[in-house]
Order: C-alpha cells, then structure tokens, then sequence
C-alpha cells in the first residue's frame, strides 16, 4: 500500500472527521449533571431509572454540546432541542414575491 492510499484509509476511518454526537459515557455524565445525581445515590432503582431514561434520550437524539448546555442552564428539553437544530427557511406570506417588470 503506498503512503497516499494509507493516509486516505486512515482519513476515511475517522482520523480526519470530528465525533458530532456524544457517547454513552458523555450522556451519562451528562445524565447524572442534569438530574443533580452523584453516583453513589445511583444505588436508588427509582433514581437510576431517570438516569438511565435520561442517558438513552442523549445518546438516541444525538444532544450535542450546545443541546447539553442548555438544558444543564435550565433549558427546556423541547426548546433546547428544537433550537440546535437547523430551521428550514421561512418563504414570505402572500406567495412567491415577483421582481420588477
């Protein structure tokens, strides 16, 4: 394998692309910042189901940074996830706007 063609291997395996989403680890710190858990009280089935429930919703929605700190500032789920992701842009009310003749 020549030089080139290793280099883009490894570009292509993940050496030249930056992880968007978090992981498990990162969802259950995450999880246990926003719910105001140490990890001692995790021992409390009641308190570990809102941990795990909580870590599962990161990691399958994907909550980015942005998403985690906002909701760590008091966010709300719904506004905080809906405000990470992008808007489609608005088209004008009235129709299609026309040009000058």
């Amino acid at each position: 394998m020549s030089y080139r063609a290793g280099l883009c291997a490894l570009l292509l395996l993940g050496g030249g692309c930056a992880r968007q989403a978090p992981g498990p680890s990162e969802c259950h710190h995450f999880a246990l910042e926003a719910l105001g858990v140490s990890p001692g009280q995790l021992r409390h089935a009641q308190i570990r189901s809102a941990v795990d429930e909580l870590t599962l919703r990161c990691i399958s929605a994907g909550y980015g940074a942005a998403t985690r700190d906002c909701l760590l500032s008091g966010g709300t789920e719904a506004a905080c996830v809906d405000g990470a992701r992008p808007t489609a842009p608005q088209r004008p009310r009235g129709g299609p706007r026309r040009g000058p003749l």
